[in-house]
């Protein structure tokens, strides 16, 4: 009921209740404020999306894997269900997309899907409450 000038304030553990309900977030450790701010600005503070990207390898899905992981930057996720799909997250802060473009281009392999997928609040509040984090 933002429109109507109503506020609700809601305390919770569940982050992923957090990021679904709400606009504004305030972070607290220990009763110590670490974060606030808009949802969407707070989020953004703490790295852009991920990259997921799904390469297409028929017959040649455990090589590729292996060949991906020696790339700065790029993080294989085995799970992908398709035996002939491999699923990587990429790092644009150590590969560029283009560079990586480039890399599978010059391996005869094509980028099927791609989607970026913003860091969730549970991943904020991870990061800054963990000692080795904080600054």
């Amino acid at each position: 009921q933002a429109e109507e000038g109503s506020t609700v304030i809601i305390s919770s553990h569940v982050m992923a209740e957090i990021g679904d309900l709400c606009t504004s977030i305030g972070l607290l450790d220990k009763g110590i404020l670490l974060e606030a701010g808009p949802l969407r600005k707070v989020l953004a503070r703490f790295g852009a999306a991920e990259l997921r990207i799904l390469v297409r390898a028929p017959g040649r899905r455990d090589e590729v894997a292996k060949w991906l992981r020696d790339l700065p930057g790029v993080s294989v996720d085995a799970r992908h269900p398709d035996e002939e799909t491999t699923a990587l997250v990429l790092d644009e802060v150590l590969l560029s997309r283009a560079g990586l473009f480039s890399a599978l281009g010059a391996a005869g392999l094509g980028v099927t899907a791609m989607q970026a997928v913003e860091p969730s609040v549970e991943d904020v509040m991870m990061r800054l409450s963990l000692p080795e984090t904080k600054a």
